[in-house]
């Protein structure tokens, strides 16, 4: 009977067994099935808004930057540049070799620590960099972090020195600051030793412990793995310490096999990529940073703070101040600014309190005023305060053809009250614009525009006069070669029609009429007129008056010849001004668009353009961009300036 059972037993036993081994490969199937788990940390080597991650994910052969999601507090980033340490860029990897050169290394160790070194060396790949620092009892930088093959070929095709002793904390300092002052977004630091190490090198007041090793290693974003040599002097609790507080890994070696461990860990380190973006997210905010790759179902996380606000920017007082920016010289413009205001004050409105009332109420009763108006305005505005002005005035050369163009221009005020007036508000208005500033540099910048807009102002006028007669001038003609058809002398019609002229003819054909009357030949009476009002048509109205006072002839033809062309002429001088009106207006824009944006970025922000004002280098950019305008504004005038 048992003999029948133990088949059957056989049999229970056989599917027991084949339903345990399915059960393990299930098992199995379900571990080697578990998603991949992602690993990011933080990079180095970026300035924020820049940012750079360090993303790892095993036992993937390759990532595209579609395939990678960035979020910031829950808010998608575009732009991402994914980029594989395999092939890393500038400043995206970098790997320094911390090697022991102490005597119990002295020999094959040593020199198979180099040949793995080259081994390494030679499995770059893009732009890796690579540093090599040895040490004994000082940490020595053989080569500091480069990508330049020529330069790492040469630094490990000779064997170190063997010294004495070894600082192993001391060494990985070194190596450690390497790669925080070269700004790199990855980086790992590979020290081969035996271990036989007496720690750091003491230094008043200052202690190296493992900790620090390790906290500046998470600072300057890098790994710390250590490889110990296993021979006579062999102690790897030390080195352990420093792989595990460093983020890295401990592994024991023979010498012969060190080339094989430097590539694992290369191809270990690698295989992780490294993600660039440029954050969106506010100044001084914690910002909670999300991964996910197509595939992985877990995201991977981290959280950084981003850099506070920048607080107002104030410029430091110098040292040594300039007369220019001191209070003293504020001080004084605004005494300076003070007596002009009360010395306008006293000069117009004193004259308006004390007017002369005989000559104004006899005057009104009167066909003529009793005193000529410009020797009365001259009279009146003349008082003490203009009457030193006016005698430097009368020094300059310029000033005889400012008294003529506002005379031409037929402006109220003479010239002596115009240039009070002008000098009073450019000083006004400098001095204030020095306060609101809080430098005077400004006010002497604006100094010389005050007597430019009140040439400028002056022209415009006088222009604006000499255009109103040159459009007079072809009815003048015409009506005056009307008058000598009807039998009347040119003398004669020259009268008649002055009458009935408007505004400036009548008081320039007048000027003609009496000029003639007073003995002047009428045609040199008719060339301080052509002078006056810029006018080359009246010198062919003079040397048609001449030719007629010598040899006769039919002048009423000629003049209506001459109003003919002088028509001709006008309608050609307003085609051209229709035609250059847009570079006309070019040059206005031009010329003030320096000095609206000036203003508007110092309402914006006063404190931006206080350097142009305060220092020297700035003053003098302020007088050479001043120049550049004002030539540059001149050039398109004289582009524009065609006359017909």
């Amino acid at each position: 009977m048992s003999q029948l059972l133990a088949p059957a037993r056989r049999g229970h036993l056989l599917i027991g067994l084949v339903v345990a081994i399915l059960i393990a490969g299930l098992a199995a199937g379900s571990v080697g099935a578990a998603p991949a788990t992602l690993r990011v940390t933080e990079g180095g080597g970026a300035t924020f808004p820049a940012r750079s991650l360090v993303l790892s994910l095993p036992k993937r052969s390759s990532l595209s930057p579609s395939q990678v999601h960035v979020t910031e507090d829950s808010r998608p980033v575009t732009g991402a540049a994914v980029t594989p340490l395999a092939s890393a860029g500038a400043h995206d990897f970098g790997v320094v070799l911390a090697i022991d050169v102490s005597p119990s290394m002295r020999g094959a160790p040593l020199e198979h620590a180099m040949a793995a070194a080259r081994a390494l060396a030679a499995q770059r790949t893009g732009m890796q960099e690579l540093a090599v620092v040895t040490f004994d009892r000082r940490a020595t930088v053989a080569l500091p972090l480069t990508n330049d093959s020529a330069a790492i070929s040469r630094a490990l095709a000779r064997t170190p020195h063997v010294g004495s002793g070894a600082y192993i904390y001391n060494a990985l300092t070194t190596a450690v600051q390497q790669i925080a002052s070269a700004k790199i977004a990855a980086g790992a630091v590979i020290l081969l030793s035996d271990g036989a190490s007496q720690g750091a090198k003491p230094k008043p007041g200052h202690t190296v412990t493992a900790a620090a090793v390790g906290a500046a290693a998470a600072a300057a974003h890098a790994q710390i793995y250590t490889v110990g040599l296993r021979d006579s002097s062999f102690t790897p609790a030390r080195m352990s310490l420093l792989a595990r507080v460093g983020g890295g890994s401990f592994i024991e070696s023979d010498s012969a096999q060190l080339a094989g461990v430097f590539t694992q860990i290369e191809s270990q380190l690698t295989s992780a990529y490294v993600v660039h973006y440029r954050s969106v997210a506010p100044l001084g905010h914690r910002v909670l940073v999300s991964i996910r790759v197509d595939g992985v179902a877990q995201p991977a996380t981290l959280s950084y703070e981003s850099p506070p606000a920048p607080r107002s920017l104030t410029l430091a007082p110098p040292h040594t101040k300039s007369f220019w920016v001191s209070t003293l010289a504020l001080v004084l413009f605004s005494a300076i600014a003070a007596l002009l205001v009360g010395l306008a004050v006293v000069v117009f409105l004193l004259p308006r309190l004390r007017r002369e009332g005989l000559r104004k109420r006899v005057g009104e009763f009167t066909m003529t005023p009793v005193v000529p108006e410009v020797a009365l305005s001259t009279a009146s505005t003349t008082r003490w305060p203009l009457r030193g002005l006016e005698r430097v005035l009368e020094r300059a050369g310029w000033w005889e053809t400012f008294k003529a163009n506002v005379e031409i221009a037929r402006i109220q005020h003479s010239p002596i009250k115009l240039a009070g007036i002008c000098v009073l508000a450019t000083v006004a208005v400098a001095a204030l614009a020095g306060l609101a500033l809080g430098t005077p540099v400004i006010s002497i910048l604006l100094l010389p525009f005050g007597p430019v807009i009140l040439n400028a102002a002056v022209k415009g006028l006088l222009h604006r006069q000499r255009d109103h007669y040159a459009e007079q001038l072809p009815n003048n003609l015409q009506e005056l070669a009307s008058s000598m058809r009807a039998g009347h002398g040119l003398v004669a019609s020259i009268t008649s029609m002055a009458r009935g002229a408007q505004e400036p003819s009548h008081t320039e054909w007048s000027r003609v009429v009496s000029d003639e009357q007073l003995g002047i030949p009428l045609q040199d009476a008719l060339a301080p007129m052509a002078e006056r009002m810029d006018s080359e048509d009246i010198g062919q109205v003079a040397l048609v008056a001449t030719l007629h006072s010598r040899t006769g002839g039919n002048m009423a033809e000629v003049l209506e010849r001459v109003a003919d062309s002088v028509r001709e002429r006008g309608e050609l001088r307003r085609e051209l001004r229709a035609l250059t009106a847009q570079a006309r207006l070019s040059r206005y824009v031009v010329t003030a668009l320096p000095f609206l944006v000036g203003t508007v970025i110092t309402v914006i922000n006063p404190d931006y353009e206080k350097p142009l004002f305060e220092t020297t280098t700035g003053v003098a950019l302020l007088v050479l961009a001043g120049f550049m305008i004002t030539c540059g504004s001149l050039w398109m005038r004289s582009i524009t300036d065609i006359k017909a």
